[in-house]
């Protein structure tokens, strides 16, 4: 089976040795804030990139996706994928309490059933148990039954999925149409990345202050914006959700620090 992999909270190695009976693509994976760039993944084809739904032209290829980044958006983008290809999709999330979605045949994506909001930042969801991770993952790739289910990676216990909550909508794809995306821009002038997010958030800023603190530096802080320190480099967190990284031109980190440190 080809299988591709959206990596990024460290289970991608894994993966691959655990799979290595397939044909695997890797496209993102953990990223390294100093160095600024995703570490490799060996043996198998990588692309350093997040995925975009210009992607969808090369994953179409692909019989499954398994998902196991740290972006709630990217989820729920191969969702779209999965339901519109036919692809089975095996995709880690945290709702409540980690858990496996396990999608043989995924008829509508998750907006159908699940509504997006903005979740935490990934930094204060709780540890996940990788070893029951990428045991579940493994056992539903090499399985013979294909229901679709979700898991609750703790306890193990299954509950059967089948998508009779909500009538597709006509606009069931809102990732792959475009109707939610971030903007990036990239300031080469003043060396900065700016992040408005895809969708209308309100900021609590005492909130971030708060969490923040306690693995950066808070270096001023406003009603209007917080202002802290991301190793070498500074940030700046507004409260309609805008982010500017200060001190690079790599749109990858500036992605990389809104998704683990503001949440998307």
């Amino acid at each position: 089976m080809k299988i591709a992999i959206s990596g990024g909270i460290g289970l991608e190695e894994s993966l691959v040795e655990r799979l290595c009976g397939h044909s695997i693509l890797v496209l993102g994976s953990q990223y390294d804030l100093t160095k600024e760039k995703f570490l490799p993944v060996k043996r198998v084809p990588f692309i350093g990139e997040y995925p975009t739904r210009n992607y969808e032209t090369i994953l179409i290829e692909y019989d499954a996706y398994i998902e196991v980044s740290q972006s709630l958006k990217s989820k729920f983008l191969f969702s779209e994928m999965a339901a519109r290809n036919g692809k089975k999709y095996f995709c880690l999330y945290y709702k409540e309490s980690w858990k496996l979605g396990v999608f043989y045949s995924l008829k509508n994506p998750f907006s159908v059933w699940w509504k997006y909001e903005k979740p935490l930042p990934f930094f204060l969801l709780p540890s996940l148990p990788p070893a029951k991770a990428i045991e579940q993952i493994v056992n539903a790739v090499e399985s013979k039954d294909e229901s679709n289910y979700i898991v609750e990676l703790e306890s193990g216990q299954k509950i059967p999925f089948e998508e009779f909550v909500k009538e597709p909508a006509e606009d069931k794809e809102i990732f792959l149409s475009g109707q939610m995306d971030d903007v990036v821009s990239v300031s080469c002038g003043d060396k900065s990345v700016a992040i408005s997010p895809m969708n209308e958030v309100v900021i609590d800023l005492d909130f971030y202050k708060e969490k923040l603190s306690g693995i950066f530096k808070i270096t001023k802080a406003s009603p209007f914006f917080l202002e802290f320190k991301v190793g070498h480099l500074s940030a700046m967190l507004f409260r309609q959700g805008r982010l500017i990284v200060k001190g690079t031109k790599e749109k990858n980190t500036a992605i990389f620090t809104y998704r683990n440190y503001i949440g998307n």
